[in-house]
């Protein structure tokens, strides 16, 4: 009974830490994809920043889920697959823009 127990505490400990691991990669694909479509809407050439925020939210294994460009800031949020059954994929947000100087 002890084992069966300890067996359950470590795969419980297992699926937390694939979580959290899922939710750094989410939160680290959101900050790469903002910062490219920030640089493609402040020096493209009239490329969409939303087109290149979903090619570089796929080149970091994850999906653009939502993207809204304010004046020259971009926000995003993408998700990341899990691989588990209970929770199916993490999110990360985030957003990025000239700062002005002063």
């Amino acid at each position: 009974m002890m084992i069966m127990a300890v067996g359950l505490l470590l795969c419980a400990l297992a699926a937390l830490g694939q979580a959290l691991i899922c939710q750094a990669r989410a939160r680290g694909a959101a900050d790469a994809v903002a910062l490219s479509a920030a640089a493609a809407l402040l020096y493209g050439d009239g490329d969409d920043p939303c087109a290149v925020a979903g090619v570089v939210a796929e080149r970091n294994q994850a999906r653009l889920d939502a993207c809204v460009v304010d004046g020259e800031d971009v926000e995003v949020r993408v998700l990341v697959p899990t691989g588990m059954p209970i929770v199916d994929a993490a999110f990360g947000r985030s957003r990025a823009g000239p700062v002005p100087c002063r």
